[in-house]
C-alpha cells in the first residue's frame, strides 16, 4: 500500500511539474519570438532614422562642394587666367598664376576644411593647393585623370583609392602617402565672364577641378555619434569607401549589391546573424549600411529569459 501511495504521489508530482513546465516553456518561447521581432523592428527603425539623418548631412556637405564649384566658375580672376589664347607661362608667371588659383580654390571651398588637396588641371599645367604632390605626367597617366577627362562635365564622386595604387610610379615622391586612402570629386569646368557671359576656354581640353578627401572625412558623421553602436560601411558598388571599424572587408557584399539605389530599409543578413539597415546618398548613389548583431540586440532578452528559467527551476524544487 505504501509503495502504491509513493508511486501515485510521484505520478501526480510529475503531472503537476509537466502541467506547469509545458505552459511556461511555451510562454517563454512565444515571449522570446515576440521580443525578437519587436526589438528588430524597433532597432531597425532607430538605425534607419539615424542613417537617413546622417546621409542628409553628408549630402548637404557634398552639395556645398558642388555649389563652390559653380561659384568658382564665375570668378573673374580665373576667367582672365584661363581666357588666354596662348596658354603658356614663364616660370615666374606660372608661380604667380598658381598662387591666384590656389587662393580661389581655398576661397570657394573654405566651408570644407576636410578637403585634403585641390587642383585645377589643364593638359600642360597643374594649379592649386599641392598637399598631395603629383608630377603632371604621373597624374596624366593615372586612371583617376582618365575618369575625370572622359567625363561629360557632370560632377563625379570617385570612390576610395590608395595613393600607391593610383599612382604607382610616384611612390618616390610621397612615401608617407602611399597607403593613405582617398576619395575624390571632379568636374570639367568653363569660366563665365559676368560682363558678357562668354565662356572660356572656348575649345580644346577643358580644365578639370579635382579635390581629394581622406576617407576619415566620414568619422565626424559616425564615430563621434553615440547613436551608432552598430558598424557602418559606405559602399560604391563593390568598393568600400568607408568603415567606422577600419575593416574594409564588408562580409555581406552580395546582399549589398542586391539593394536598389534610392531605396532604404532593413533586411536580415543571409546567415540571420546581423540586421542590415541601409540608405542611399542622393548625390553620390553610395550605399550607407549599418550592421547590428542580432545577438547584441537580443542579449537583454536572453539574459531575462535565463533568469526567469533559473527562478522557475528553483520554484519547482521548492514545491516538490
Amino acid at each position: 500500500m505504501f509503495n502504491q501511495f509513493n508511486t501515485l504521489r510521484s505520478k501526480m508530482t510529475l503531472i503537476c511539474i509537466l502541467g506547469i513546465s509545458v505552459p511556461f516553456i511555451i510562454c517563454m518561447a512565444v515571449y522570446t519570438v515576440f521580443m525578437n521581432k519587436t526589438l528588430k523592428d524597433k532597432v531597425g527603425y532607430e538605425l534607419l532614422s539615424n542613417l537617413v539623418t546622417q546621409s542628409a548631412l553628408i549630402d548637404d556637405s557634398f552639395s556645398r562642394v558642388q555649389e563652390g564649384t559653380a561659384k568658382m566658375m564665375m570668378d573673374e580672376t580665373l576667367y582672365r587666367i584661363f581666357s588666354k589664347e596662348e596658354f603658356e607661362f614663364t616660370d615666374m608667371e606660372y608661380y604667380m598664376e598658381d598662387k591666384l588659383v590656389s587662393q580661389a580654390l581655398n576661397r570657394y571651398y573654405s566651408n570644407q576644411p576636410d578637403i585634403y588637396a585641390s587642383y585645377i588641371i589643364t593638359p600642360d599645367y597643374l594649379f592649386g593647393h599641392m598637399q598631395v604632390y603629383h608630377p603632371l605626367d604621373v597624374l596624366d597617366n593615372s586612371e583617376l585623370y582618365k575618369i575625370a577627362a572622359e567625363n561629360d562635365g557632370k560632377e563625379m564622386w570617385i570612390p576610395t583609392f590608395r595613393y600607391q595604387d593610383m599612382f604607382p610610379e610616384a611612390k618616390c615622391y610621397s612615401d608617407s602617402l602611399n597607403y593613405m586612402p582617398f576619395f575624390a570629386y571632379t568636374r570639367k569646368i568653363q569660366f563665365i565672364s559676368q560682363s558678357d557671359y562668354s565662356l572660356v576656354p572656348k575649345s580644346g581640353q577643358l580644365p578639370i577641378v579635382l579635390l581629394y578627401f581622406q576617407s576619415n572625412y566620414f568619422d565626424s558623421f559616425f564615430k563621434a555619434s553615440e547613436d551608432f553602436s552598430s558598424n557602418i560601411w559606405i559602399l560604391a558598388d563593390e568598393d568600400v569607401v568607408y568603415s567606422n571599424t577600419g575593416d574594409h572587408d564588408f562580409p555581406y557584399m552580395n546582399e549589398a549589391l542586391a539593394l536598389t539605389r534610392g531605396e532604404q530599409g532593413s533586411v536580415m543578413s543571409s546567415d540571420k546573424k546581423n540586421l542590415l539597415t541601409y540608405v542611399s546618398s542622393e548625390i553620390t548613389g553610395w550605399k550607407i549600411i549599418s550592421m547590428k548583431s542580432v545577438e547584441d540586440m537580443m542579449s537583454d532578452t536572453y539574459r531575462l529569459t535565463g533568469m526567469m528559467a533559473v527562478a522557475f527551476v528553483f520554484l519547482l524544487i521548492a514545491v516538490t
